[in-house]
């Protein structure tokens, strides 16, 4: 019997590998204990680098045969996966339920990962970048984990256009600020950079309240207790409630 094309799992082989070499895969994968020993050898991967941020820890040889023998674990569920498809091995990319236009981003990032540990690199922050995405396997081991990834995704859209929004209001609001603030204060409001880095310590909070004195009381002032360079206050104007107010603004719409 020819088993349906978008199956993952086919049982019987007339080419390729033996039909009993393909369903032990099969029963192998989807077995509850092939679980938890993939979802241990990644909480292990996981603590495995952060003992070795420890400068002593890192060259430890114990840590490095547990090193090795973590990547050849990962190595052997993506072969073990692999093999439970098959003569098409090419399904373990692809999404059971529409295998022509949904991709399996899961198990290309496993692959990925794996087929990058591999290699012979040079340089050390890289390897211990590659060792620390495997923990990202947690996300699709624990499925709560992976619905809450999947929701911020298809949020991504949404996240976007506040964004935009809100590059908006900064534009708005720098162009403003320089309007009224750039003689009197041009180390916040001397230009549009300038600008938007004031009202992003404003967004912030980030003694924000400085900004505010220098405008609404004056650069003078501001030099005076301390808190602006005396060299760049050379018209000193106070905006008054005029400055509260566009401060006020800002810090409702942010």
């Amino acid at each position: 019997q020819e088993d349906n094309a978008g199956d993952p799992k086919p049982l019987v082989e007339r080419q390729g590998l033996p039909s009993r070499v393909v369903a032990l895969m099969v029963t192998i994968t989807e077995s509850v204990w092939f679980f938890f020993f993939n979802l241990g050898v990644v909480l292990v991967a996981a603590v495995l680098i952060g003992l070795q941020t420890d400068e002593k820890l890192a060259e430890d040889p114990v840590l490095a045969v547990v090193e090795t023998c973590v990547t050849w674990l990962f190595a052997a569920e993506v072969v073990f996966k692999v093999i439970a498809r098959g003569s098409r091995p090419y399904l373990f990319f692809f999404s059971s339920v529409n295998p022509v236009l949904c991709i399996d981003y899961w198990n290309l990032f496993d692959f990925l990962i794996v087929v990058a540990c591999f290699f012979d690199i040079q340089a050390v922050a890289v390897i211990r970048l590659l060792r620390l995405l495997r923990i990202v396997k947690l996300i699709r081991a624990i499925p709560t984990l992976r619905s809450l990834v999947h929701g911020l995704v298809k949020s991504m859209m949404s996240m976007l256009y506040i964004g935009l929004l809100l590059l908006l209001i900064f534009y708005i609001m720098g162009i403003m600020g320089i309007m009224f603030f750039q003689q009197n204060d041009p180390v916040n409001f001397g230009h549009l950079g300038l600008a938007f880095l004031s009202l992003m310590r404003c967004a912030t909070a980030d003694d924000w309240d400085d900004i505010l004195y220098t405008n609404m009381y004056g650069c003078q002032h501001a030099v005076d207790v301390g808190m602006y360079p005396e060299q760049h206050c050379k018209n000193p104007k106070g905006w008054g409630a005029l400055c509260a107010i566009y401060f006020f603004i800002f810090m409702m719409l942010c």
